[in-house]
């Protein structure tokens, strides 16, 4: 959750943070850190982005240098705000959106919200909001782009044209370990 690292199957080396150590400071490698990394995605060939709980924001890490800096957001001030100037409050999420690969689709989980970054220009907005379910972790349908979401107690999804949400399985506010039908089912965390 606080560094991140490469394998080539037999070796593992560290890109950046510390395994040891957590905060927030952008540097080169070792000297960069980092605290509860939630998520990251390969970008592109040398840049990977990071969904960096803690510090509510989205952080780049160069991998020909090593170096990281902000993607979105402001690393030391949480809020919920669309636009170039975007707020978050705990990232959780990153994925490439399979239906528009110009934007990636990101959750917030305090603030129960589903959002899209356009990569071009880094442009933030809400697609979807309910602060009950507390949205975590992203799978998208690449037929036909529909995203399902794990919340606090469940899973949902989320209509790709309409953002609609509807639960699938568990509850936002019963949570205990059920199985039986998707009505019944509940799930904790």
């Amino acid at each position: 959750g606080n560094a991140l690292k490469t394998t080539d199957g037999t070796t593992t080396s560290l890109i950046a943070g510390s395994v040891t150590s957590f905060g927030y400071i952008e540097g080169v490698g070792a000297n960069a850190r980092f605290r509860n990394i939630y998520s990251f995605m390969q970008l592109s060939r040398s840049l990977i982005v990071l969904a960096y709980f803690s510090n509510h924001c989205f952080r780049n890490v160069d991998r020909t240098t090593n170096l990281t800096s902000t993607y979105s957001g402001n690393c030391t001030n949480r809020g919920d705000r669309d636009g170039v100037d975007a707020l978050f409050n705990s990232p959780w999420s990153i994925k490439q959106d399979l239906k528009n690969n110009t934007q990636l689709l990101i959750t917030d989980f305090r603030l129960g919200s589903l959002k899209k970054i356009i990569v071009g220009n880094k442009l933030v907005s809400t697609l979807y909001k309910d602060s009950s379910y507390r949205l975590a972790s992203i799978l998208q349908d690449p037929s036909t782009g529909n995203i399902y979401v794990t919340f606090y107690h469940g899973l949902g999804l989320i209509d790709y044209e309409s953002l609609s949400f509807s639960v699938i399985a568990g509850s936002s506010s019963q949570y205990g370990f059920v199985d039986g039908t998707l009505s019944q089912i509940r799930l904790s965390f």
